[in-house]
């Protein structure tokens, strides 16, 4: 079998099917049974457009083609199998030889960026034009120049001097290619530097907003990213980027060897579960995908409710409100409580809740016990929201931690200012 566990036996090819693979059919009870399932629903709703039924289809036959591909190789037609067979395949991609062709395209496309251009080692000494003018900043540049040809060190009067933020390391930009772009450093001292030689210091000249010397302390030439030089490491980069994803190079192999014709028109008509059983857990639970929802919903896009109701509990703000105050000193964990309180997002909690910011506090006080992760006795001691008999049902049905034995009490207090909109 090469088609998904959970999907139904392939039915005969007289049968309506959405898709042929290799002369075999892919069925319309195997989609529709694809379909029904959580994990569609909750990528793709209940009733999607035909682009997204092909992204569905598509995996199904790929699921199909590993499946197969497996079995042929002497692997099990199962996801243990699939799994050993890209194993195989990860590792015969490492080990494969990278033809001349391959190397010459990989460096083509990255020795632009590994080739290193011509660099100098830039030190200046700005002054500022801000608080003093021009002709003044020119008369301290020539000073400081002086110092400088007299043997004094030039970092050490760009500390003493230099107005910017490279004053605190003697003036020193680090290595600059001709057309780099540093923020605070003008593109005029860079242009200057190129054209000194190593050791030469430039004359004073003025800048935008201020008047520089600057000083080429060193340089190193261009360095080309060499073809034959790396060759060994350019195969090896050529072998480590397609191993990193074995599962695709693989399926685009079977994929290009395969014949696979997709029946679209039928695809786009095939009538799908409009909801999964998977999602049927209650009044009210978390779906695969996260969200607390009723399964009835599943019908409807997530922020509509029965009665074309705006959902009273969208994705943002949280649930519960952050500026709710809860205090726990229940056994259990402030994680576990949360579970809880979601297991009561209603309509109608959240209507509650809105009325609630009137500047009036409503308290729930439960006495829970708690043995092997298990509620053993649960009381509700003070409510005044209405809510008791919901949070109690909630805590019943929760699953702790196995080694969660005590017992202690939940409070929950709800309330907020008068004036809260």
């Amino acid at each position: 079998m090469w088609f998904l566990a959970h999907v139904a036996s392939a039915l005969s090819a007289t049968t309506c099917a959405v898709a042929v693979v290799n002369s075999r059919p892919v069925s319309c009870a195997q989609f529709v049974a694809l379909a029904g399932t959580a994990e569609f629903h909750c990528r793709y709703g209940w009733n999607p457009p035909l682009d997204q039924r092909r992204q569905a289809l598509d995996g199904l036959i790929d699921e199909g083609l590993l499946r197969a591909e497996a079995a042929a190789r002497g692997f099990q037609g199962d996801d243990e199998g699939v799994g050993l067979l890209i194993d195989a395949e990860k590792r015969a991609l490492l080990a494969r030889p990278v033809s001349d062709a391959e190397t010459t395209a990989w460096w083509e496309q990255h020795h632009a960026w590994l080739d290193q251009p011509a660099k100098v080692r830039v030190e200046e000494i700005r002054f500022s034009l801000v608080s003093r003018s021009q002709a003044a900043a020119m008369q301290v540049a020539e000073l400081a120049r002086a110092q400088i040809a007299g043997g004094e060190d030039f970092e050490t009067v760009a500390k003493q001097l230099s107005e910017d933020g490279w004053a605190r390391w003697g003036g020193d930009l680090g290595w600059v290619a001709r057309d780099d772009r540093r923020e605070g450093v003008e593109p005029m001292v860079i242009a200057t530097a190129f054209g000194l030689v190593d050791g030469e210091l430039a004359p004073a000249f003025v800048g935008e907003q201020a008047v520089y010397l600057v000083f080429r302390k060193t340089s190193k030439s261009a360095q080309t990213f060499d073809l034959q030089a790396h060759r060994g490491g350019i195969e090896a980069s050529v072998r480590q980027e397609q191993a990193a994803f074995p599962r695709e190079s693989l399926l685009a192999r079977l994929r290009g060897a395969a014949s696979i014709t997709i029946d679209e028109p039928q695809l786009a008509k095939l009538a799908l579960p409009v909801q999964s059983p998977l999602l049927a857990m209650g009044d009210y639970a978390e779906d695969p995908c996260g969200r607390w929802r009723n399964s009835a919903l599943d019908l409807l896009e997530p922020d509509t409710w029965p009665g074309g109701e705006a959902d009273p509990w969208p994705p943002e703000p949280p649930w519960p409100p952050p500026d709710m105050v809860r205090s726990f000193s229940s056994p259990v964990g402030e994680g576990d409580v949360e579970r809880i309180l979601g297991a009561l997002r209603t309509p109608e909690v959240g209507r509650a809740e809105a009325g609630l910011w009137t500047g009036v506090t409503d308290r729930l006080v439960i006495h829970l016990e708690v043995s092997n992760g298990r509620a053993t006795a649960v009381e509700v001691l003070e409510d005044t929201t209405g809510l008791g008999s919901r949070f109690v049902a909630a805590i019943k049905s929760t699953r702790f931690d196995p080694s969660v034995t005590g017992d202690g009490d939940i409070i929950w207090t709800l309330g907020g200012p008068a004036d809260r909109p």
